[in-house]
């Protein structure tokens, strides 16, 4: 559906696809697996190709601390990485959001958001990839009290 999608609409039509709950490299590859049988990414005469772009969701406490292993065994594969550079050579992640609250709590969700952006995003370790900024978690606004009439 996607692949008709593009061609009639636009190559732009879909935006980012996120797989929630990501706990592993392996469930990226598994995307990547699926849109290689469907023919948006895979290699062909001309080199490789991409047409989707993926982003893991780390939401649980435990998937946030694991999020530099996930990382690195998935930037670290050979075929990942010619697919990320046919698709702009932009990895996106995304950290703790449903999830995270009921899991921990919100303080541990900002904590580990935090912690994890962190540690994730240094340049030196970025340096063949091009990542983009790493928000901080959104403060969440108190409801507005109306006043007595």
């Amino acid at each position: 559906m996607m692949v008709e999608m593009r061609e009639e609409v636009s190559p732009n039509a879909f935006g980012t696809y996120v797989i929630s709950m990501t706990h592993a490299a392996s469930h990226v590859m598994e995307v990547m697996l699926l849109a290689r049988l469907a023919g948006l990414a895979g290699r062909s005469v001309l080199g490789w190709f991409c047409a989707i772009r993926v982003s893991p969701l780390f939401e649980t406490i435990e998937d946030l601390a694991h999020v530099e292993q996930v990382l690195k065994a998935l930037l670290d594969d050979s075929t990942y990485g010619a697919l990320l550079k046919a698709s702009g050579n932009m990895q996106e992640v995304m950290l703790g959001y449903s999830d995270s609250c009921k899991d921990g709590g919100i303080l541990a969700l900002r904590l580990e958001s935090v912690r994890g952006a962190e540690e994730n995003h240094p340049p030196h370790r970025c340096a063949r990839r091009r990542l983009p900024p790493v928000p901080r978690p959104r403060r969440h606004h108190r409801p507005r009290r109306w006043p007595d009439l």
